[in-house]
């Protein structure tokens, strides 16, 4: 059972999510407080932490990345589904990103997962973010002020890959997914690996956020 903190400061979205969490089996909630700063004493017993990203005192990224120093996995859980917030917070240290757009089953799922030592970005953020940015004239990729540099070319099979691993599958859902093997899922990640020069799945996951790949 995994022990998890949530950190809301909207005291009926905390109240609603602190039942939902306590009715579900699968986890146990160890506290549920409006900052990060009543969140620390309780770090220590913490496997995952549900954060919200807009908090009074420490807040956003910074938030993100003192729960990461303090060794608990964070799934942000936040009303932004701004690209800018999710990939601050998947460079601070984030093991997923959710919007409170998602209902009970779907957060509790991200919990075991994120839980589990994999990540979760909720598929409808994932594919906005994977599919629907478009480039400026100058080839920056919009909202970002900058260009994202070489962008490595993957074949189909590889593009399919990477999105399922940014939205946390596992080698086993991924091959289960395409009708492949896991042997041949992970000879796909280690050319995709060689491509790009990026090893860990939070690299690959956060390169997924930054840029597009192209088949």
């Amino acid at each position: 059972m995994r022990r998890v903190g949530l950190v809301d400061d909207h005291p009926l979205y905390l109240e609603g999510l602190r039942r939902r969490l306590l009715d579900d089996g699968r986890v146990e909630l160890v506290a549920a407080v409006p900052s990060v700063e009543e969140l620390e004493p309780f770090c220590g017993g913490l496997e995952v932490v549900l954060l919200d990203l807009h908090l009074p005192g420490m807040s956003g990224s910074s938030a993100v990345a003192c729960l990461v120093r303090a060794g608990v996995r964070v799934l942000v859980l936040t009303a932004s589904s701004d690209p800018d917030d999710v990939l601050d917070a998947m460079t601070a240290g984030a093991s997923g990103y959710l919007t409170k757009q998602a209902g009970g089953e779907e957060i509790v799922d991200a919990v075991i997962r994120v839980g589990d030592g994999g990540t979760y970005v909720s598929p409808a953020l994932a594919g906005y973010l994977l599919h629907d940015q478009p480039d400026d004239a100058g080839g920056e990729r919009a909202g970002h002020g900058g260009t994202t540099g070489h962008v490595p070319v993957l074949s189909s099979r590889e593009r399919q890959i990477l999105d399922l691993l940014a939205q946390g599958e596992r080698d086993e859902d991924i091959a289960e997914a395409l009708c492949i093997s896991v042997h041949t899922v992970r000879s796909h990640l280690d050319r995709i690996r060689a491509k790009t020069g990026r090893r860990r799945r939070a690299e690959l996951t956060r390169m997924v956020l930054e840029e597009p790949t192209v088949g």
